[in-house]
């Protein structure tokens, strides 16, 4: 079957089929009345992409039928104005919830509800009129008026984190990508991916806890459990799963997600070692991540808590859905820092163990396997506890160079003054 497409009636094309015409030494002999088609290709009101619609075959009124259906098209995109070669963004959404739903489930409804509560202005716009201009204008209205000294500073020019707002535009992008590709119909413009869309992630703010921090979240955890455990007849020293969590976190660096998911089955006692099952997630492969020593002890004791007396394998079984693991720690967490007043997210402990693991090993690949990360770029943030080899040629230049002191005659005593 050959197709053909016309230049100057956008969306017809014509379909010859080999197999009904009658072919004799290179000639055609004979054709058949379905041998040569006309198409017209258009998207209706309430449909999601574009279809082939047969006009008619080549005869001697094809031309009257196609100018009755182009005109019945027109007409009705006239009237309902809806009509389009691609899909608007509202329309888009609830495929795009499809097929971010194959890709990873838990995000669908956080990613489905930022475009419709940050982007309901572009909602009814065809996916492929949302331009770099689009999500300039966007990012400008969240610019703010900066003092001198603010300026000076390095403060963000915007309301909002730039982190959150590069967040944002980044799940639009990617959505637009999506379109692009499922109907085919047209390509994302480089405007997307412009200088102003740039924006300026200073990771070296990640929070982590240094040793006197890390002291007194000990205390408190401590406290609290001796305070819960008061009334409770149990012989493990975890009133519930806080403790554990947060310990299992900083011993492992593992992302909340993974370390809730976690089954007896894949911590191995014989190899010290942890297995993290792959998921729809960050971790799309199997991977082993190394068991502490102080680990295994925390884990040991915190097998003896009544909570795995319900059936189920999880390391931190669900308190009130039995058989499930623990999805949501942050109802209990949050108390905990409220109670304690204790500034640090969960995350911080992933950055903790980052940290000083950088901070011991000086290796940053080492930290790059430990964290699973896939990207070496997400890992260097934690090379500014390494001391740099500059650093070093410095003092080693010292060695070399006239002792300015002697030549001089100044001293501490000269800086003192």
């Amino acid at each position: 079957m050959l197709e053909f497409k016309t230049m100057k009636m956008p969306g017809v094309s014509f379909r010859i089929y080999r197999a009904k015409l009658g072919v004799s030494k290179g000639k055609i002999t004979n054709i058949q009345q379905q041998a040569i088609a006309i198409y017209h290709r258009g998207r209706y009101p309430g449909e999601l992409n574009a279809k082939y619609e047969l006009v008619g075959y080549l005869s001697k009124t094809t031309q009257s039928k196609l100018d009755q259906h182009l005109e019945a098209y027109r007409q009705l995109k006239a009237k309902t104005n809806t009509v389009h070669e691609v899909p608007t963004l509202a329309e888009f959404l609830p495929k795009y919830a499809n097929i971010l739903y194959l890709k990873n489930p838990e995000t669908v409804d956080r990613k489905t509800q930022l475009i419709e509560s940050k982007f309901p202005h572009l909602l009814q716009y065809p996916v492929d009129q949302i331009k770099g201009k689009q999500l300039v204008d966007f990012v400008t209205s969240y610019k703010r008026n900066r003092t001198a000294t603010q300026i000076q500073n390095g403060d963000s020019p915007y309301t909002v984190g730039e982190s959150t707002l590069k967040d944002w535009v980044c799940t639009l992008r990617a959505l637009l990508q999506e379109a692009s590709q499922y109907t085919g119909l047209f390509k994302c413009c480089d405007s997307l991916y412009g200088e102003s869309l740039k924006f300026k992630i200073d990771n070296a703010s990640d929070r982590y806890l240094n040793v006197k921090e890390l002291k007194f979240l000990m205390q408190c955890l401590k406290k609290r459990d001796d305070s819960k455990l008061t009334n409770l007849n149990i012989t493990c020293c975890f009133s519930d799963y806080l403790t554990p969590l947060i310990l299992t976190s900083l011993a492992t660096g593992l992302r909340p997600k993974y370390a809730l998911a976690l089954k007896w089955s894949d911590v191995d006692l014989e190899n010290n070692q942890i297995k993290i099952r792959a998921t729809k997630g960050k971790i799309k492969e199997t991977q082993w991540c190394p068991l502490a020593a102080e680990l295994l002890i925390v884990f040991k004791e915190w097998k003896k808590h009544p909570m795995h007396s319900q059936e189920g394998n999880w390391v931190f079984p669900s308190p009130t859905r039995p058989g499930n693991h623990l999805v949501s720690y942050k109802t209990t967490f949050t108390t905990f820092r409220k109670e304690y007043e204790i500034n640090f997210v969960m995350y911080d402990t992933r950055h903790t163990f980052a940290t000083l693991v950088t901070k011991i090993y000086k290796n940053i690949q080492t930290t790059q396997e430990l964290l699973h990360h896939k990207d070496g770029k997400s890992t260097k943030r934690y090379a500014r506890v390494i001391p740099t080899e500059r650093v070093e040629a410095v003092h080693q230049l010292q060695t070399e160079l006239p002792n300015f002191s002697a030549h001089f005659n100044i001293g501490s005593s000269a800086f003192s003054a």
